[in-house]
């Protein structure tokens, strides 16, 4: 339960298809993994509300 809640399965996902999709390509950090969601979340943004 407690990975669910801190986001730990969701990374652990992301590691297991990064591996299968680009075998020989080191996998992110934890914190590369973060600012990379965060990045894509900040670009696929609506813009402005109002």
């Amino acid at each position: 339960m407690r990975s669910a809640l801190t986001g730990e399965a969701e990374y652990d996902r992301y590691c297991r298809y990064h591996h299968r999709r680009h075998p020989h390509a080191p996998v992110p950090t934890r914190r590369e993994y973060q600012l990379l969601r965060t990045l894509r979340s900040e670009s696929e943004s609506p813009g402005r509300c109002c």
